[in-house]
């Protein structure tokens, strides 16, 4: 779990997850490409445009954004699978809060699809279309995998890796070193 306290910064804490919780978020978690394309890039200046209004309701789905990301970490350390998916989908809802931009009728066509198939499920990214993720239902994963594809979606597995994010600081180069590598660039062989 990433945070990023007020003042800068961020702080990364490792959740453990149990084998049986993993295999069971491995079994039922699917990545769907809808073929919808958009510009994050635009997506975020929305937000940002929305984030500086009075009374934005921006802020509120920020803050309730945060606080699934922590129940969802919390949910599977504890292996509440139900509390994951409820705040999976809590998510989903305030991803779309966020701007009318993080919505689409192609977001809202796949999960109408795939409802009778899946638990839940959220946007990844900014928003708007591109790849969902969603948790299916118990011996539903080849029905959900069919109507994704159906609706000519691109679907792919879910595997965990053991390791998680590994970050590690380093001191800045110095001007000699950046020197020495200029350098080594520009007597490399050119093709």
């Amino acid at each position: 779990l990433i945070t990023y306290p007020k003042g800068g910064g961020c702080s990364c804490e490792a959740i453990q997850v149990s084998a049986g919780t993993r295999a069971r978020l491995e079994r039922d978690s699917l990545l769907i490409y809808t073929g919808d394309v958009h510009l994050s890039g635009s997506i975020h200046t929305d937000i940002s445009a929305s984030y500086h209004q009075q009374d934005s309701p921006t802020v509120r789905a920020m803050d309730n954004l945060k606080a699934a990301a922590v129940t969802m970490a919390r949910a599977l350390a504890a292996g509440d699978l139900d509390a994951y998916v409820d705040s999976l989908n809590r998510a989903r809802l305030n991803h779309y809060a966020l701007h009318p931009s993080c919505d689409s009728d192609t977001l809202r066509r796949f999960f109408s699809a795939l409802e009778p198939y899946i638990r839940g499920g959220k946007a990844c990214g900014a928003g708007g279309g591109g790849f969902i993720l969603v948790h299916a239902k118990p011996d539903c994963r080849r029905q959900t995998i069919q109507a994704a594809e159906t609706l000519g979606g691109r679907v792919w597995t879910c595997q965990l890796d053991d390791p998680g994010l590994m970050t590690w600081e380093e001191p800045p180069s110095s001007p000699e070193q950046i020197e020495a590598i200029r350098r080594r660039i520009r007597a490399a062989p050119r093709p």
